[in-house]
C-alpha cells in the first residue's frame, strides 16, 4: 500500500502539472515540450511518457528524488511540492530588516503575534492575545483568520528554519487533518510546529498525533493525546528573511 505521503506528493505533482500545461511549458504535440519530451526530462526517456500518465491518473506515485528534480527543472517551489507548504511558484521573501510594516488599512489581515511559535518547545497558550500581536497583508492570500509564528529552534530545518514566519491558516476539525503535512497544533498548552500523523483508536476515533520533526536525528517524534481545547492550524506559507 503506498503511504499517504507519497499520496499527497503525486497530487501535488499533478497539480504542478497542470499548472505547467497552463503556462506553456507542457503542451502537447510538440517536439520539446511534449508529455514524452517532459518525461525524458524527468525520468531519463521520451518512452516513459506513460508512466507520467500514470502519475496524473493516480495509478502510481511520483518518488521523492523526481520531485525534487521536477523542482530543479521548473523552478517549482520546494517547500510546496515536498511538504504543502506555499505555493508552487511563489516563496516570499522578505529583504527588509524590519521584515514588513503593519497595514492597518488592508483587508483580511493576518494576525503576527509578538511571541515566537518555538518548533522544537511550543508557546504558552495566551499568546495569541490580540493586544500582543500586530497585523499585515500579503498578496494573493485572502483568507480570513490567518495567524503568523516567528520560527525558532532547529527541530524542522531545513524546512523551516529559525528567523522564518509561518502563515497558518485554522483548521476546524481533527478529521480534517492531512497525515505528514505540517500544521501548527495548540494543545496541551502548547504550540508545535510538526508533520502530523493520526492515530486512531479501535471505534475509527482520531485518540492521539504522531509529532514528527524535520530534524529527526536531533528531535525524535513523540505521540500527544488529543483532548481537550486543541486548535489546529495548517502551515500555507514561509516567510523567509534574507
Amino acid at each position: 500500500m503506498v503511504e499517504q505521503d507519497r499520496i499527497a506528493l503525486n497530487e501535488r505533482f499533478q497539480n504542478v502539472y497542470k499548472l505547467l500545461e497552463e503556462r506553456g511549458e507542457i503542451v502537447n504535440n510538440h517536439s520539446e515540450k511534449s508529455k514524452s519530451a517532459f518525461a525524458e526530462k524527468l525520468l531519463g526517456s521520451r518512452q516513459y511518457g506513460h508512466i507520467i500518465g500514470q502519475f496524473l491518473s493516480g495509478k502510481r506515485c511520483i518518488a521523492y528524488k523526481h520531485a525534487r528534480k521536477l523542482c530543479n527543472l521548473y523552478g517549482i517551489n520546494q517547500d510546496y511540492m515536498l511538504h504543502g507548504i506555499g505555493e508552487p511558484f511563489d516563496d516570499f521573501v522578505v529583504s527588509s530588516p524590519t521584515r514588513f510594516a503593519p497595514d492597518p488599512t488592508a483587508s483580511n489581515q493576518i494576525l503576527y503575534t509578538n511571541t515566537a511559535s518555538l518548533a522544537n518547545h511550543g508557546i504558552p497558550t495566551n499568546s495569541f492575545a490580540y493586544e500582543q500581536a500586530a497585523f499585515f497583508s500579503l498578496p494573493k492570500l485572502s483568507a480570513r483568520n490567518l495567524v503568523a509564528f516567528d520560527v525558532e529552534g532547529h527541530s524542522m530545518e531545513p524546512i523551516l528554519s529559525k528567523g522564518d514566519i509561518v502563515v497558518c491558516e485554522p483548521v476546524d476539525d481533527v478529521n480534517s487533518l492531512k497525515d505528514n503535512e505540517i500544521y501548527a497544533i495548540r494543545l496541551n498548552g502548547q504550540v508545535w510546529v510538526k508533520h502530523i500523523q493520526k492515530v486512531k483508536d479501535s471505534r475509527g476515533r482520531v485518540s492521539h498525533l504522531d509529532l514528527l520533526s524535520a530534524n529527526y536525528l536531533e528531535h525524535p517524534p513523540f505521540r500527544e493525546e488529543v483532548k481537550g481545547v486543541i486548535n489546529f492550524y495548517k502551515v500555507i506559507k514561509k516567510i523567509t528573511s534574507v
